[in-house]
């Protein structure tokens, strides 16, 4: 196996804090470091025809629509940064550049992004909360759909 799925996916804002296999698909948790948030992706194997289309190409039910890939490695993801999501500071912080950390405040994050959706016009603007957990449960429903894909490979790398 390459070193970068090893790692997970590369030329992204932070590295994988996460890598396993489920549904016989490589899954990374990354987090994107000067926005605030984690993203979820997994890896498409060699030969995949897949891997030479777009995200858009995919029709995957995932939160948000994919938003990433396939980059040349092969890995396709989605991101939680979309209006109403939010992450608790606690699960953020030691993720954060210290500019981001700046930008918002210690812990206030989730408070700018609610007084930005406000200001929007959304009146719940912080409905959906994510953890760790939740965005594992999130990246291994992608993996079981893209392995289910009847246009998925025969042969395993």
């Amino acid at each position: 196996m390459s070193e970068t799925a090893k790692q997970g996916p590369q030329g992204l804002a932070g590295e994988a804090i996460e890598v396993w296999e489920h549904a016989g698909l490589r899954c990374a948790i990354v987090p994107n470091r000067q926005i605030g948030m984690f993203n979820g992706y997994v890896r498409l194997p060699e030969g995949d025809p897949r891997r030479s289309g777009k995200h858009d190409d995919l029709d995957m039910d995932v939160h948000g629509g994919l938003t990433y890939g396939p980059d040349p490695a092969g890995w396709v993801g989605f991101d939680t940064g979309h209006a109403g999501d939010y992450w608790s500071p606690d699960d953020l912080i030691g993720y954060l550049d210290e500019s981001v950390l700046r930008y918002f405040g210690l812990g206030g994050v989730a408070g700018h992004m609610q007084a930005k959706l406000r200001g929007a016009g959304h009146h719940d603007p912080l409905a959906n909360q994510w953890t760790i957990p939740r965005l594992r449960a999130e990246v291994e429903h992608l993996a079981e759909q893209l392995a289910a894909d009847p246009r998925q490979p025969t042969t395993k790398e």
